[in-house]
């Protein structure tokens, strides 16, 4: 964990090794004959199976119900079921899991395992930290997200292959689907290597007072097949270079469906999905990303509440305790009154790590009517200068070109270049350091760029209609294309029609 090596003794109310219960290991007077595991107290586990080279072990009709913290969730310490092993195969079935407590997990996976959830309904309450443990074991969400909370409902590491089917996962705060993609270097797993693999199938994803629907970092993979995200902020945050893709899936989020930070060339896919966000719905922050746009939608209503009939529809009942909570003032979210589909800016946190190789951010539209915006406001170098646990800290934030690519479609709203206009607010973390958070409060668009990286926009037989001026530095546009507006190149009017242009380009009505 961050450098060191971690040791904890576990204990389970049932515990399985290649598949067989290990009776020595389990605490059997915690299980009741009809299947209910409790515990009121700290680091107890409810069901943990373990295995290698194949084994396969499959437990169904169990309900958990802890009370207390966990002490590390990048351990599975406290988890209320466990599966973690090289080459295991592990199913649970018509299993609830509730926890209430920091970082006590509802499910961790870990290693190159297959696990496969069927019909399990997770639901977890954060509580506060033991005093003086602060964020040292990855307690708290981590600041420079912009979220609260201290439980991440689930978490899956190393090689894992984790699929939810017909399921529930709701997390109070923090994170629902959370993953830690550290190869396989998972200690009780295996040291293959490999990368998560998450997929949910007609299950249904929900944060509450605050927090994301599900994480990808580092090369992990996240499918979510007719599924739904009702989440108080962001439905997917990715990493790295894995992939995040939506298919068939709606997504309620307050503020973004996806934010990517620290991106090396991951990928996003939104296929026939309806995305209803509060600000901007695919928000990419200094990282290389390749965007795939298929017979999606996008509208700009979404909320940081969770939607009773969407709820009820997916089995929940929406009178159970877990949702009387109140909401907070979410100022700390980026371009709360936008209407960008999507929008490469700046990372704005001064100690967050960032992609500097300046790759574009590709974005690829087809079979697609969409109304709404597709900004760059990342073509010039930024300096920023953040407050963080006492000290100042001032680095420079590379600049990067978009290009988009629209074909078989319609859009209505600004394709351009801009500059964001940055506030902040502080964050104090449980550990005590005081931190300052940036965050866009506004938009102005123009040539904002370092003369190498600009915005490229290419139209094959698409229809699009600017609703404000808008600034490119390069247009291909085919002969079955039209763009109902005015265009100058170069400070000169220019004709609309088929070919290449290049340079300052600006298109209004």
């Amino acid at each position: 964990n961050m450098g060191q090596f971690l040791r904890y003794p576990q204990r389970a109310a049932i515990y399985y090794d290649n598949g067989k219960k290990v009776d020595s290991l389990s605490v059997d007077e915690a299980v009741s004959e009809d299947g209910v595991i409790t515990s009121e107290g700290t680091n107890f586990n409810g069901i943990m199976i373990t295995g290698d080279n194949g084994s396969v072990t499959a437990l169904d009709g169990y309900t958990i119900d802890f009370t207390g913290w966990g002490e590390n969730d990048m351990g599975g310490v406290g988890a209320g079921l466990y599966a973690v092993g090289d080459g295991l195969n592990a199913t649970f079935r018509d299993t609830t899991v509730r926890t209430y407590g920091a970082t006590r997990t509802a499910v961790f996976t870990g290693g190159d395992s297959t696990v496969n959830l069927n019909n399990v309904h997770v639901y977890t309450y954060s509580g506060e930290l033991p005093e003086g443990t602060g964020d040292l074991n990855n307690m708290e969400v981590p600041w420079m997200l912009g979220l609260i909370g201290d439980c991440r409902a689930t978490n899956a590491l190393g090689g894992t292959e984790t699929t939810w089917n017909d399921s529930t996962i709701v997390a109070y705060d923090w994170g629902a689907l959370s993953t830690d993609s550290l190869g396989s270097s998972y200690d009780a797993g295996s040291h293959s290597g490999g990368n998560v693999n998450l997929t949910t199938v007609n299950s249904y994803i929900a944060t509450l007072y605050s927090g994301y629907g599900a994480y990808a970092d580092g090369g992990a993979i996240d499918r979510f097949i007719e599924s739904c995200f009702d989440v108080a902020d962001i439905a997917l945050i990715m990493t790295g270079t894995g992939e995040g893709t939506f298919q068939g899936t709606y997504v309620n989020a307050g503020s973004n469906a996806v934010m990517v930070h620290a991106g090396g060339g991951g990928t996003i896919n939104a296929v026939n999905s309806l995305f209803r966000v509060g600000g901007t719905a695919f928000l990419i922050k200094d990282s290389m990303m390749t965007v795939n746009i298929e017979n999606s939608h996008f509208y700009f209503d979404g909320t940081a509440e969770y939607d009773p009939e969407i709820a009820a529809l997916f089995g929940l009942d929406p009178s159970d305790d877990i949702f009387e909570y109140e909401t907070y003032d979410r100022a700390l979210y980026n371009d709360l009154d936008a209407t960008n589909i999507v929008k490469v800016q700046h990372n704005a946190d001064a100690g967050s790590g960032s992609d500097a190789s300046q790759e574009p951010v590709v974005v690829n539209v087809t079979d697609s009517e969409l109304e709404g915006d597709f900004l760059n406001t990342c073509a010039d170098v930024l300096t920023v200068t953040t407050f963080m646990m006492g000290n100042e800290v001032t680095r420079d934030r590379p600049s990067r070109s978009m290009e988009l690519n629209l074909t078989d479609s319609s859009v209505t709203g600004a394709i351009s270049l801009g500059e964001d206009e940055w506030d902040s607010n502080e964050l104090v973390t449980i550990s005590g350091g005081v931190n300052d958070f940036q965050f866009a409060s506004g938009t102005t668009l123009g040539f904002f760029t370092d003369g190498e990286h600009g915005l490229s926009l290419t139209l094959s037989s698409t229809e699009w209609t600017p609703t404000e001026t808008c600034y490119i530095t390069k247009l291909v546009i085919d002969d079955q294309s039209v763009i109902n507006g005015v265009m100058t190149v170069d400070g000169a009017p220019a004709a609309i029609g088929p070919g290449t242009y290049t340079g300052a380009i600006v298109l209004s009505l």
